[in-house]
């Protein structure tokens, strides 16, 4: 059985008290609604909240183990909109999938609604979700009388070096977090994940560089910034302007949405009251 639903329209005879989730954002918003206890099983990647690494693992976001989903019996499994079609898949093994996109907050708070449907957790998806748009748009709000920060963030790139750099682009999550707090992203023309060089960085001359790659850790701080010292002639070097960040709230869509958006806000407006 398929459940590929839009908000309000899941029915179950009984709140699915079996819940498998196959990505860190669906994690996230599982747990955020007090589902926690009904999670028996998460992604490789999945590591937010700490309770969720208590949990059976299904295998890569970007691949999940099918049978080792099965063999959970799970009674839901939630998965992220899939171009592999593994809500299909699923079906074929007679497990129930509903499928989510949370690629962008608007996307992101209908998904929270239809979870809180499917679960039973409605007036904890209104509430989440009430709580994060009022949040962001404090922010939106600060930022509106604020000077735009020209803002590079780097999603990935090379372990240790400054290489296979994967920058953020215009219609993605962080471009849109950024917008809400004050920045102005200096990709434009451009897939939401796009490959740039390090020649471009110096071309591009952001005011402020973001480091996102997911293995930054707080231990690997100082060897990060040691790497982007390279740009020594670059401004946003030279004004101590590259930030590189740990963990991943700012690459996850999901509850931690509106906590993305503060800490940005304060990354890019220091001086702002």
């Amino acid at each position: 059985m398929i459940l590929l639903l839009t908000p309000f329209s899941i029915s179950f005879a009984a709140p699915p008290q079996r819940i498998v989730a196959t990505s860190p954002s669906v994690t996230e918003t599982l747990f955020a609604l007090g589902l926690g206890d009904r999670v028996i099983g998460v992604c490789d990647h999945c590591g937010d909240p700490p309770q969720a690494l208590a949990k059976a693992r299904i295998g890569p976001s970007f691949g999940p183990n099918l049978d080792a989903i099965a063999l959970l019996h799970p009674d839901l499994v939630v998965i992220p909109a899939n171009p592999s079609r593994l809500a299909d898949r699923l079906g074929a093994m007679r497990l129930r999938a509903l499928e989510v996109d949370q690629h962008d907050l608007n996307a992101l708070y209908s998904s929270l609604f239809a979870i809180g449907a499917a679960t039973e957790a409605g007036p904890q998806a209104a509430a989440l979700t009430q709580s994060m748009r009022a949040r962001i748009e404090r922010v939106r709000a600060r930022a509106a009388g604020l000077t735009k920060v020209r803002t590079l963030a780097i999603l990935g790139r090379t372990p240790q070096q400054l290489d296979g750099l994967i920058a953020a682009g215009p219609e993605s999550y962080v471009d849109e977090l950024l917008a809400a707090a004050g920045g102005k992203n200096v990709i434009h023309d451009a897939p939401p994940q796009t490959l740039i060089t390090l020649q471009q960085v110096i071309d591009i001359n952001p005011d402020v560089i973001l480091d996102l790659a997911p293995e930054n850790t707080p231990a690997n701080q100082s060897s990060v910034m040691a790497l982007w010292q390279t740009l020594a002639s670059a401004p946003a070097i030279q004004r101590d302007r590259i930030f590189p960040i740990s963990g991943s709230v700012f690459l996850v869509p999901g509850p931690r949405s509106a906590e993305a958006a503060e800490r940005l806000f304060q990354l890019l407006h220091p001086d702002a009251r």
